[in-house]
């Protein structure tokens, strides 16, 4: 393990062959003062997913770790097995085929926030939803809260409301 490695990034991925690349490298830019790895869970993709998830892995051997399924496990069974194993106090769950935004300091930040605050239990941000087959943006994680803090009761006052930390 890495000297001061305080995040694990997981990503699960099927036949995001035309995203995956992009989901990778805007992780892989994040500037922090701490350690993160990149676990890649590909559950048998049939276009070339898992090619360019073997490429990463082979780039960044210390950094972007591979795990493919022998067989398709779908993305529930996916994404429970991206959880093993988490050697790290804090962790990252994104899909192949979403991006972090072009803000480097996002990571940084988020750790920072959920070491200042120990109370709080996960940490997440503002999104932008783009759904290419629609060819639109519309905005996610609506603002609940001027301090950005939220309790179990802001989340049942506003069942609505969604998260992403990306």
């Amino acid at each position: 393990m890495k000297k001061n490695l305080l995040l694990t990034i997981n990503i699960i991925t099927y036949n995001h062959e035309r995203y995956i690349a992009k989901c990778l490298d805007s992780i892989l830019a994040q500037k922090t003062d701490f350690d993160f790895i990149v676990r890649i869970f590909e559950d048998c993709s049939t276009d070339k997913t898992l090619h360019i998830c073997r490429e990463y892995e082979s780039k960044y051997p210390d950094r972007v770790f591979l795990y493919a399924a022998e067989k398709n496990l779908d993305v529930t069974l996916n994404s429970l097995r991206s959880y093993d194993n988490i050697k790290t106090p804090y962790y990252m769950l994104i899909e192949g085929d979403d991006f972090v935004s072009e803000y480097i300091s996002r990571f940084q930040e988020q750790v920072d926030a959920l070491e200042k605050h120990p109370e709080c239990s996960f940490s997440a941000g503002r999104s932008k939803i783009y759904c290419d087959f629609y060819a639109e943006y519309r905005r996610g994680s609506p603002l609940l809260d001027q301090s950005g803090l939220y309790t179990l009761g802001s989340l049942i006052e506003n069942p609505r409301t969604y998260f992403f930390s990306a």
